[in-house]
């Protein structure tokens, strides 16, 4: 039965004239040392005599999100687990450097498993580039390939804009903007 250690459960075979098979150990939601799942769960019926193997509770993997790389590497080494990958992708919500998701090799796990760590690179953020002085197609194009959406103010007709020049920028040159921000150019 759930929710039991491996003794209660051994007294309650042995009662119900049965025998412990297989003990195994996996990260579970359980509490540790607690039975959560066994050979004999869906069946009503078995044989007198038949083994009922278990598989023990070694308790939930560590919850590192939000950690430090190091302090989250030490938590899971502390439980018999081990980072196989650490891969690292932008987060707009985790600083750079700590933990955004811990990924299990297997859908169980048991000591010696692996998890793939991923660690936040922090925000993707681009330089607005110089672009002031520069024709309004010549700034959009800069603009553009930087990764950034560009709004155009201007009263020029659009067949202008190879020879009209930018006179000033919503942000700065040189000022970080997440990739994707819009930014605007103005010709007036």
């Amino acid at each position: 039965r759930s929710g039991l250690n491996v003794a209660e459960a051994t007294a309650a075979l042995i009662k119900a004239e049965l025998r412990i098979g297989a003990v195994s150990s996996w990260f579970d939601n359980a509490t540790i040392g607690q039975i959560f799942a066994s050979s004999l769960d869906g069946k009503s019926e078995v044989e007198v005599g038949t083994a009922v193997d278990v598989k023990i509770s070694l308790g939930p993997i560590p919850v590192v999100a939000g950690l430090d790389k190091a302090v989250a590497v030490a938590a899971i080494e502390a439980v018999g687990l081990s980072v196989s990958t650490i891969s690292e992708e932008f987060s707009d919500t985790v600083s750079a450097g700590q933990v955004i998701s811990l990924v299990p090799e297997a859908d169980a796990l048991t000591t010696g498993g692996k998890v793939t760590l991923i660690i936040s690179k922090g925000p993707d953020l681009v330089a607005v580039p110089a672009v002031v002085g520069e024709t309004i197609l010549a700034a959009q194009g800069a603009l553009e390939s930087s990764g950034f959406k560009v709004t155009i103010d201007t009263n020029q007709l659009s067949s202008k804009w190879g020879v009209v020049t930018v006179k000033r920028v919503s942000h700065p040159a040189g000022t970080l903007l997440k990739r994707g921000s819009t930014v605007t150019i103005y010709s007036r």
